[in-house]
C-alpha cells in the first residue's frame, strides 16, 4: 500500500527539507511499526531509522568488483518471484 505522507505543495522541494517540515522522522519515533520504502533522496532518513526505513542500495564506485556490481545490480533489479525488499511485508 502507498500512503503519501505531508501536504501538497506548488512547486518543487528537496526530499531532505519534505522531511524536516512535514514531521516524518518524528513520526518514526512515534510509530516504530512503521516502514517505509523510500527512493534514494531520503537516504538520511534510512540512515537514522534503519530497521524501518528502506532505501536502494548505492551505487558501487567506479573502480568495483564485477561482484560488487553484480550484487548491486540484484538488488537493484528485484525478481518478480522476490518483488518485496527485504524487511517489507508483501501485500
Amino acid at each position: 500500500m502507498a500512503i503519501q505522507a505531508g501536504a501538497t505543495r506548488p512547486g518543487r522541494i528537496h526530499d531532505q527539507t519534505a522531511v524536516k517540515t512535514e514531521g516524518l522522522d518524528e513520526l518514526l519515533d512515534q510509530y516504530p511499526d512503521v516502514k517505509f520504502l523510500i527512493d534514494s533522496g531520503y537516504r538520511g532518513l534510512a540512515n537514522d531509522h534503519p530497521d524501518q526505513v528502506i532505501a536502494p542500495p548505492l551505487k558501487p564506485k567506479k573502480d568495483a568488483t564485477a561482484d560488487e556490481v553484480a550484487a548491486y545490480e540484484a538488488t537493484r533489479k528485484p525478481s518478480p518471484h522476490n518483488a518485496s525488499p527485504p524487511n517489507m511485508p508483501s501485500l
